[in-house]
């Protein structure tokens, strides 16, 4: 009888997002997502498009490697961007824009723990704001504050 194999199976997991004409709010990618300070820490929590954000857990939370960047307008979230993490170095952080036509986004479905950094990056045509970044596949999802320039 032969050695047990051990076999790492990455799931892909379709995050399929409806979006509406830019001018229109489409709401946040997790409505039940809050700004929690204590539970995430982004450095800089300033930035400027194309900077690398270094995200921290405090509490070592597991979670995976998608991450929400929604912009405010007034009093509403805006889902604007899907960003995959570095994964801990192992790969390049990348983004995606939402489209108005909807957008298709499928990652990994990879978990961490520990207090990271997970490094993220701002997309190169992100306009000036307020934002916030959340996780995008972690329960509860959780967000932390952010200002462009």
């Amino acid at each position: 009888m032969g050695k047990p194999r051990r076999v790492l199976v990455a799931l892909l997991v379709p995050l399929l997002v409806a979006a509406c004409a830019s001018a229109e709010l489409i709401g946040p990618y997790d409505a039940s997502a809050e700004v929690q300070p204590e539970l995430i820490v982004l450095e800089p929590a300033t930035a400027s498009p194309g900077d690398f954000v270094s995200v921290f857990f405090p509490d070592e939370r597991t979670r995976g490697v998608h991450f929400v960047l929604e912009s405010q307008r007034g009093d509403q979230w805006n889902h604007e961007y899907n960003l995959t993490s570095d994964w801990q170095g192992t790969r390049a952080p990348r983004s995606q824009k939402i489209e108005p036509t909807g957008t298709t986004w499928a990652v990994e479905d990879i978990g961490f723990g520990g207090p990271g950094p997970d490094v993220i990056q701002i997309p190169t045509d992100a306009a000036s704001g307020e934002y916030r970044v959340c996780t995008g596949n972690t329960r509860p999802n959780i967000c932390a504050l952010i200002t462009i320039e």
